[in-house]
């Protein structure tokens, strides 16, 4: 997805960015959401998440190269006894 900057070039959005869109898209709810607190948000199957939502947001195609990324910019995994990932931010 590209966008317009204030100058009226075109640019990518930022990782962060292109995260948020993703998880306000209604079309893979069902694939990645936030939880119900708003902190978090779980990708419940991350084969489809793979195959359908990476290419639509990211360059990534594998879902390990995601993973990667989230951890660069500070989100962490975590076991909450739910299928697929559940992530969240790491507090300064």
């Amino acid at each position: 997805q590209i966008m317009a900057s204030s100058n009226g070039r075109r640019r990518n959005p930022k990782f962060p960015a292109k995260l948020m869109y993703l998880l306000a898209d209604k079309d893979f709810v069902d694939i990645a959401s936030w939880t119900p607190d708003g902190k978090k948000f779980t990708i419940y199957n991350p084969k489809e998440f793979e195959s359908k939502v990476l290419p639509k947001y990211f360059k990534e195609s594998k879902f390990s190269s995601f993973l990667r990324k989230l951890y660069r910019w500070g989100f962490s995994k975590r076991s909450d006894g739910v299928d697929g990932a559940r992530l969240d931010r790491n507090s300064p």
